[in-house]
């Protein structure tokens, strides 16, 4: 037995020596100090985006690389390129974020160039009549303006229309009272000018740009200056396009259907290359409105700055000196008041245009629904013994919308005024 006891105590010795003793597949050589595997997170760069999760996950050691030193390590910003080579991300911004468009903001009174009857009110400015609006020049890709209106959609929502380097672009309700448009976008970066106006009336509704904000870093330059020649417009819904949008199946006004830009006065002022103002009310009459009252009569309203918008307040004919001024009225006259009564309201208008305007040319149209004040109008002009002031007579719109001119209509029209106004002043292109 003792020797059987011995026997087993010697045999669980060498058991236990073998099991020690180093295997030969583990023993290896490391010239040169070569790293060894399962230190590559030590002797490696330290950016974590350049390594596989698997090989931190199957390669990093608890003994070589701890836990804690893992989750304190920062995570390193990343070094591929935006898809946008003309400017870089924000800096301060988190990764996951889009890139700041919007980074130079305008300042409105300065930077633009307003036409039109428009005024500033607590930092927004109004541009509410047809045809008024503003223009800018800027060196970018693209812009967006905020903008403010009494809103009052359906009917009456007010339109705006955008164009860019000359070219007329979209058309945008403004159907909210704060509202943010894209102006222009994506454009070849360089020099553009975009030029807004309200192509809807004043009367439905108010427009009033709050904020311009030129993309990627965008530099204004100044706005191009006012063209020489100048013309202003005096009418009512003939003058600011009422359903001129319209076809054979519109069976309803809306301000969707209203366009100032295709009407005789736009028209006629881009053709002879004229800064013009656009002074225009629907169902406002001489001596009478179409309803029969005489409450805002365009002869008053002409010398408000916005009586819709802004009550009491006076225009300062200053601002605009029209070398023509053309008066498109009686028309909401025809069936409320007497030819005499449009007579002496016409004469005591021509009065207060001649005062505002010594030396301009003043053109009394007439004719595009209708002919029955024409000789009262002429009588008018008779009895202002003015050699300055004429009467055109217009030709009778065949094409007509909800009872008005359609485009082709004031195409027309357009070109016999282009004419006059050239035979008057002599103006050549």
């Amino acid at each position: 037995m003792k020797y059987k006891s011995c026997a087993a105590i010697l045999l669980i010795l060498i058991v236990l020596l073998t099991a020690c003793a180093p295997k030969e597949e583990e023993v290896f050589d490391n010239p040169g100090g070569a790293f060894v595997q399962g230190d590559a997170d030590l002797t490696e760069p330290s950016d974590a985006e350049t390594q596989p999760e698997t090989e931190t996950e199957t390669e990093s050691s608890p003994t070589d690389t701890p836990q804690t030193e893992q989750e304190e390590k920062p995570s390193q910003p990343s070094d591929e390129p935006i898809t946008d080579d003309t400017e870089a991300e924000d800096p301060d911004s988190s990764v996951s974020s889009p890139p700041l468009k919007d980074n130079t903001i305008v300042d409105i009174e300065t930077d633009l160039r307003w036409f039109g009857r428009t005024y500033a009110t607590s930092g927004t400015h109004y541009f509410n009549w047809t045809e008024s609006g503003f223009v800018f020049t800027f060196n970018g890709t693209g812009a967006e303006a905020t903008f403010e209106s009494n809103a009052p959609g359906g009917k009456n929502t007010p339109y705006i229309k955008i164009y860019v380097d000359g070219r007329a672009g979209k058309s945008v309700a403004i159907t909210d009272s704060m509202q943010t448009v894209t102006l222009c976008e994506k454009l070849k970066k360089g020099t553009h000018t975009v030029r807004v106006v309200k192509r809807t009336n004043a009367r439905s509704s108010s427009v009033g740009l709050m904020e311009i904000t030129l993309y990627k870093n965008g530099t204004i330059e100044a706005p191009p200056a006012p063209k020489e020649r100048r013309i202003e417009f005096v009418g009512d819904s003939i003058t600011v396009g009422y359903g001129v949008l319209g076809n054979s199946s519109t069976t309803e006004w809306s301000t969707e259907t209203e366009d100032g830009s295709l009407t005789y006065a736009a028209l006629t002022g881009k053709a002879l290359n004229a800064e013009y103002n656009v002074i225009a009310i629907s169902g406002r009459g001489l001596a009478h409105n179409t309803g029969g009252d005489t409450d805002q009569l365009m002869p008053y309203l002409y010398t408000r700055l916005d009586d819709y918008n802004k009550k009491d307040a006076s225009w300062d004919f200053s601002k605009f000196a029209p070398d023509v001024v053309v008066i498109n009225l009686a028309t909401n006259d025809h069936k409320t008041s007497s030819p005499q009564e449009v007579t002496a309201a016409t004469m005591s208008f021509l009065q207060t245009v001649r005062k505002q305007n010594k030396n301009a040319y003043i053109i009394v149209a007439y004719g595009l629904m209708g002919t029955t004040m024409e000789s009262a109008l002429k009588n008018a002009i008779s009895g202002a013994g003015d050699s300055k002031i004429s009467f055109l007579s217009l030709p009778m719109a065949t094409d007509k919308v909800l009872g008005h001119p359609a485009k082709s209509a004031h195409e027309k029209a357009a070109k016999l005024l282009e004419a006059e106004i050239r035979r008057l002043t002599g103006w050549t292109d």
